[in-house]
């Protein structure tokens, strides 16, 4: 009997990127999606490096997040509580599509397209590039 691979970044599905934006940012000073880093909004970071390595990228948010104005991206309306990160994975993985996830924080200005290659690669069971 052969055993059936879960589909996971095993299958030959594409992850969604994800950024997640629905933090209330009291430690920044407000929402983390719009403080600026350098002329741009601190989203525009890991949303570009996502886009970069996977060509799909939604947003998780609450609704009254303030998020900059980021055209062709899907903004996706977590519940308003609880408040914790793991809301905004659960909420993300429900709205896939059955497809897998990877999400990154809005607060991670440095993330690259290649590791999060890398990260998708090792997930898949490659080797890293």
């Amino acid at each position: 009997m052969r055993r059936r691979r879960d589909p996971g970044l095993h299958g030959r599905r594409d992850p969604v990127g994800v950024i997640l934006a629905g933090g209330a940012g009291t430690r920044i000073g407000g929402s983390k999606a719009v403080v600026n880093l350098n002329g741009r909004p601190l989203i525009s970071y890991p949303l570009e490096a996502m886009w970069r390595a996977l060509g799909q990228v939604a947003i998780v948010a609450k609704i009254d997040t303030e998020l900059p104005s980021v055209a062709g991206v899907t903004v996706w309306i977590e519940p308003d509580e609880p408040r914790h990160p793991l809301l905004g994975v659960v909420h993300a993985l429900g709205l896939a599509d059955g497809r897998p996830v990877l999400v990154c924080p809005v607060d991670l200005p440095f993330v690259s397209p290649g590791l999060i290659r890398r990260i998708v690669d090792a997930g898949r069971g490659r080797r890293p590039r």
